[in-house]
C-alpha cells in the first residue's frame, strides 16, 4: 500500500510539473502536423489519429479556459497518469517486495517525468503522450500475467491496451510489440506463463478483445483516411521508416565529415539521433540474458561498460534539440526505464552485489535522476529561451496590429511557443502547417464518415472561426498555391506576411493586396542562394513588398538576428537593396548595424550619420550614434 501511494505521488508530481508549464496558446514543434482548425477540432496530425480525435473532442467540452488550455490540460493529465503507471510497472518489474524498490521505482518515474522528451508531450496536445500511457498500461498488464496475478483479467486489459495503442500511433505500437516480443523470447518460463494465461479462456468472453487486437491495425487504417497514398505509407513507408530508425541509417546519413570536424560532436549526435531507441530496447534484454548465463560477466559489463555510458545516453536524450525526434524519444522512455531499472535494480533483486555496491548504485541513480531533472527543466520552460526575447520584442514593436505572420517552422531562430510566451496576450500563436490542403481533404473525409464525432469545417472561402477578429501569429511553411488557398480563409483587414522556402520559385504576385512576402532565415549563415531569393522577392516589380511595410523586417531580421554573418554576403545584400530602393534611412541603419557586428565602428558611424541626415527622427540611428560617440569620449 505504501508503494502504491508513492507511485500516486510520482504521477501527481508529473501532473503538477506539467500544469505549471502549460502555455496559454496552441504550441507545437511540428507545425506541419498542426493546422488551421486545430483548436476547434481537437486534432494533432493532418491525416488524423482516431483515438486522439475522440479525446480531443471530449477535452474541448470542458467548461473553462480557452480551447488551447483545455487540450493542454488533457495532455498534462495523461502525462501524470502515464508516470503513475510507469512507477507501478517499474516497482513490479524490478523489485517486487523489495523495500528499496518501493522507493526508487517512483523516483525513477519522477526522473522520467522531468526528461525533456517526456515533459514536452505533457505540456502540449500531441499523440505521443497518449501512446506512452497506453504502452505502459500494456506492459503493466503483461507483467501482472507473468507474476501469475489474475491472468484472465490481466489478459483482457493487455489486449485492450494493445488494441488502443495500435489505433493511436502505429510506430509506437510497433515499438511496444518489439518490447513484448523481446521479453517473450527471453526464457521458456515467460512463454509458458503467457500461453497458460491464454489457454481455456475463449468461453469466458475475452475473445472479442483478442479479435479487436488482431484487426486493430486494419481499423486504424480505415479510420485514419480513405486516401490510397496514405494507406500505402502506413503499410509500407511507416514500418520501413521504423526499421531504418532502429538501424540508425536514417539519421546517420545526415552526419557529414564537416559536422564531425567542425563541431566535434559526432558521439553526441549519434546518441541524440541514432542510438536511444534501439539501444534502450536491446541493451536490457542483452543484460538480462547475460545475467542468466553468467552473473559475473553481467556484473563486469554493468560496472565497466554500461554505467559509464548511461549518463551520456541520458544527457544525449535530454539535449536532443531536433524537435522531430522528441516524439519518438518519448516512445523510447519505456525501454529507457527498463535500462535504468535493470542497472540499478538487477543487483538488488537477485543479490548479485554486496550492500556497499548496492548503496553505490543507488547513489548513482539518485545523482543521475537529479541531473536529468536539472538539465531538462529549462528546455520546456516556455518563458526562457536562450535570450531571444530581443527578437520577439522587435517583432512586437514593428508588426502592424492587424498582421498575421506566417513562418516556415523549420527555419525559426526562436520557437513559436517562445514567441507566444514573449508576446503574451497581445497575440495568439496558432501554428499552420505546410500540409494545409492534405489536412482539409482528410478531415472532410473523416467528417463525412463520422459526422457526430467531427464538426463540419467552414465552407470554402469563409474565415476559419478562431481567426475571425484575432491578431494571430501563424507558424508553418507554405508553397505559393497553398498560401492562395489560406488567404481565402483570412478575415478582411488582416495582412499576411509569409516566409516561403528559399528554394521555391515564387514568381507570381498572388498575395497583393492582402499581404506581402519576406524571406526570413535568421538561424543560418546567409548564402548566395538565399541572396538570390531575397533579390527576387524584394524587387519592386514583384509587388511582394509594399513600401510602407518594408522597414518592418529587414533591419531586425537580416541585420540584428544573424549569428556570425558573412560580411561579403551582407554587404552584397545591402548594396542590392540600395540599388533597388535608392537612399533609405532604415536601410542605412541596417547597414550600420551590420558594420558594427563586423567590428567596424568608424564605418558604422559614417553610415548611421547619413541615415540620421536622411531621417532626423530615426531613433535607432540617433541612439546608436550616441552610444558610439559616448564610447569615443570615454
Amino acid at each position: 500500500m505504501q508503494g502504491r501511494r508513492l507511485d500516486l505521488l510520482a504521477g501527481l508530481f508529473a501532473f503538477l510539473l506539467y500544469l505549471l508549464h502549460l502555455p496559454e496558446g496552441l504550441v507545437w514543434f511540428d507545425s506541419a502536423e498542426l493546422l488551421a482548425a486545430t483548436c476547434q477540432l481537437g486534432l494533432s496530425h493532418p491525416p488524423g489519429q482516431p483515438l486522439l480525435h475522440l479525446f480531443g473532442q471530449v477535452a474541448l467540452q470542458m467548461p473553462f479556459g480557452s480551447a488551447a488550455v483545455r487540450l493542454h490540460l488533457f495532455s498534462a493529465a495523461v502525462g501524470g497518469l502515464a508516470m503513475y503507471v510507469l512507477a507501478r510497472w517499474l516497482r513490479r518489474l524490478l523489485a517486487p517486495g523489495n523495500r528499496e524498490g518501493a522507493v526508487f521505482a517512483p523516483f525513477l518515474a519522477v526522473c522520467c517525468a522531468g526528461l525533456t522528451s517526456i515533459a514536452l508531450q505533457g505540456v502540449r496536445f500531441e499523440v505521443y503522450g497518449l501512446a506512452l500511457l497506453l504502452n505502459l498500461g500494456a506492459l503493466l498488464s503483461y507483467q501482472r500475467i507473468l507474476d501469475g496475478e489474475t491472468p484472465r483479467g490481466s489478459m483482457r486489459s493487455l489486449l485492450l491496451f494493445l488494441a488502443a495503442s495500435s489505433i493511436t500511433h502505429l510506430i509506437a505500437f510497433l515499438g511496444l510489440i518489439a518490447a513484448l516480443g523481446g521479453q517473450l523470447l527471453l526464457d521458456r518460463a515467460t512463454r509458458i506463463r503467457l500461453f497458460r494465461a491464454l489457454s481455456g479462456d475463449h468461453e469466458k468472453g475475452w475473445w472479442p478483445l483478442f479479435t479487436l487486437f488482431g484487426l486493430s491495425p486494419v481499423l486504424y487504417l480505415l479510420l485514419r483516411t480513405e486516401k490510397a497514398g496514405i494507406l500505402q505509407w502506413q503499410l509500407i513507408e511507416g514500418p520501413t521508416t521504423f526499421l531504418r530508425y532502429l538501424l540508425g541509417g536514417y539519421y546517420a546519413g545526415r552526419l557529414t565529415a564537416t559536422d564531425v570536424l567542425d563541431k566535434g560532436q559526432v558521439l553526441l549526435d549519434l546518441m541524440e539521433q541514432n542510438l536511444p531507441l534501439p539501444l534502450m530496447l536491446l541493451l536490457p534484454l542483452a543484460l538480462g540474458v547475460l545475467w542468466r548465463v553468467n552473473k559475473g560477466a553481467a556484473t563486469l559489463l554493468l560496472g565497466l561498460v554500461i554505467l559509464p555510458v548511461v549518463p551520456i545516453l541520458a544527457l544525449g536524450i535530454v539535449h536532443a534539440d531536433n524537435p522531430d525526434l522528441h516524439g519518438y524519444l518519448t516512445l523510447s522512455v519505456i525501454a529507457q526505464a527498463v535500462l535504468l531499472g535493470q542497472l540499478f535494480f538487477l543487483p538488488l533483486r537477485d543479490g548479485g552485489l554486496p550492500r556497499p555496491g548496492r548503496i553505490l548504485i543507488a547513489a548513482g541513480g539518485i545523482l543521475l535522476g537529479t541531473l536529468l531533472i536539472l538539465r531538462s527543466a529549462p528546455n520546456y520552460h516556455f518563458q526562457e529561451r536562450d535570450g531571444q526575447d530581443e527578437v520577439a520584442d522587435a517583432l512586437a514593436r514593428h508588426l502592424p496590429p492587424e498582421s498575421v505572420l506566417v513562418f516556415r517552422n523549420d527555419d525559426l531562430v526562436f520557437p513559436l511557443f517562445y514567441l507566444q510566451g514573449c508576446l503574451g496576450e497581445r497575440r495568439d500563436v496558432l501554428p499552420v502547417g505546410r500540409f494545409l490542403l492534405q489536412y482539409l481533404e482528410n478531415y472532410r473525409r473523416l467528417q463525412r464518415a463520422h459526422p457526430r464525432l467531427f464538426p463540419e469545417l467552414p465552407p470554402e472561402g469563409a474565415p476559419l472561426p478562431h481567426l475571425a477578429g484575432e491578431r494571430a501569429v501563424l507558424g508553418g511553411g507554405f508553397y505559393a498555391w497553398q498560401v492562395e488557398r489560406l488567404l481565402r480563409h483570412l478575415p478582411e483587414g488582416i495582412s499576411l506576411a509569409v516566409q516561403p522556402d528559399p528554394q521555391l520559385e515564387l514568381q507570381r504576385p498572388a498575395f497583393e493586396p492582402r499581404g506581402f512576402v519576406l524571406e526570413y532565415r535568421a538561424d543560418q549563415r546567409p548564402n548566395r542562394a538565399l541572396l538570390a531569393s531575397l533579390r527576387r522577392m524584394l524587387h519592386p516589380s514583384n509587388g511582394y513588398l509594399r513600401h510602407a511595410q518594408r522597414e518592418v523586417f529587414y533591419r531586425d531580421a537580416l541585420a540584428l538576428t544573424l549569428e556570425e554573418p558573412d560580411a561579403l554576403i551582407q554587404e552584397a545584400l545591402f548594396d542590392e537593396l540600395d540599388r533597388l530602393w535608392g537612399p533609405d534611412a532604415e536601410l542605412l541603419v541596417g547597414r550600420g548595424f551590420s558594420l558594427l557586428g563586423q567590428g567596424k565602428p568608424i564605418e558604422a558611424e559614417e553610415v548611421l550619420s547619413e541615415a540620421l541626415r536622411l531621417d532626423p527622427d530615426n531613433l535607432a540611428a540617433a541612439r546608436s550614434l550616441a552610444v558610439l560617440r559616448s564610447g569615443k569620449r570615454r
